[in-house]
């Protein structure tokens, strides 16, 4: 029987040996020489780019935890949320000072690409003077909207998404270590649709693993499929202006999505990050897009789930 923690959660890596995915071992034998170096050589930035859910937020908690940082000495942000110089700068404050209990501070900024021209710029700066006790993780989707001077202060690491055959052994083994009941051909199906992300890959597999009937699973995994079309149709929906029937189009798009809440939010946050971010002036579009900024920024979905995705929502459709 499984377990009521999600497999995606479950079965995160905690070392580097354990991280999978054929295309990616060259960058475990290469995180494994920069921690044989001598103390003052490792480099104190590394920069993570791939695809969602191919493990660039793992290995970079795993790469922190091998040099030594505790739990209360790591800080992540994701910088769809925190995404001003004011973050920075506390960053910059709060990293001269020691450790609590850890070798190191390390801070993980995920989707580091949201950060704002003046916040890069200071993060830059944070780069180019980094304290001996501090590393830095950075994470992103799309690099080229990073400066390309924080890309040159960072060891980049390009993060590969796993292939079809071997998303479907790793998917096999657990159904059967979980003793599920899914087939042979929904595993196929499920490694087909996860687009080479095992979080994707997992999160699908949670959802089918103790179904017996094909066509169930089928449905379900064709649905959850959809729902990466039906993010796109709401962020665009989100940042359009008002109309008579929006929120008929929002809720039918709300029915019909299966994902997860909280993944969704931080969809439609990158979405109205780098809107803004493409604005070169102050106008009405510009400013309703910083307040929808700070709508969604207010509230985690994790725990609300549909319902506070369906109330902040219905709010945007009547902004």
């Amino acid at each position: 029987m499984t377990t009521a923690e999600p497999l995606h959660l479950k079965l995160r890596p905690n070392k580097l040996d354990d991280f999978k995915g054929e295309a990616n071992q060259g960058i475990v034998v290469s995180l494994k020489q920069q921690l044989d170096k001598e103390w003052n050589k490792i480099p104190r930035a590394f920069l993570f780019v791939g695809k969602s859910g191919c493990g660039k937020t793992t290995i970079a908690r795993i790469m922190a935890k091998e040099l030594g940082c505790s739990e209360r000495d790591f800080t992540e942000l994701n910088s769809a949320n925190t995404r001003g110089i004011d973050t920075i700068r506390e960053i910059s404050s709060n990293c001269k000072m020691a450790p609590f209990e850890g070798k190191i501070r390390a801070y993980l900024l995920d989707e580091c690409h949201s950060q704002t021209k003046d916040a890069q710029q200071a993060l830059l700066k944070l780069l180019e003077d980094t304290p001996e006790h501090v590393f830095i993780f950075l994470c992103t989707t799309d690099p080229n909207l990073l400066l390309e001077t924080i890309k040159n202060r960072c060891s980049v690491y390009q993060v590969s998404p796993w292939d079809i055959g071997e998303t479907y052994q790793y998917l096999k083994n657990i159904v059967s270590n979980e003793k599920g009941k899914c087939s042979s051909k929904t595993i196929k199906r499920i490694a087909e649709e996860s687009n080479g992300s095992p979080r994707k890959a997992l999160t699908v597999l949670d959802q089918v693993l103790m179904m017996e009937d094909d066509e169930q699973a089928k449905s379900l995994i064709i649905n959850y499929s959809d729902d990466e079309s039906k993010s796109i149709d709401i962020c665009r929906l989100v940042i359009s202006g008002k109309g008579s029937n929006k929120w008929d189009v929002m809720r039918g798009l709300i029915k019909n999505y299966t994902g997860e809440p909280e993944s969704l939010r931080k969809g439609i946050l990158g979405y109205l990050t780098n809107t803004l971010l493409n604005q070169s002036s102050q106008n009405d579009f510009a400013n309703r897009t910083q307040n929808l900024i700070g709508l969604f920024a207010l509230k985690n979905w994790q725990y609300d789930g549909k319902s506070a995705m369906t109330e902040i929502l219905y709010e945007a459709c009547t902004m």
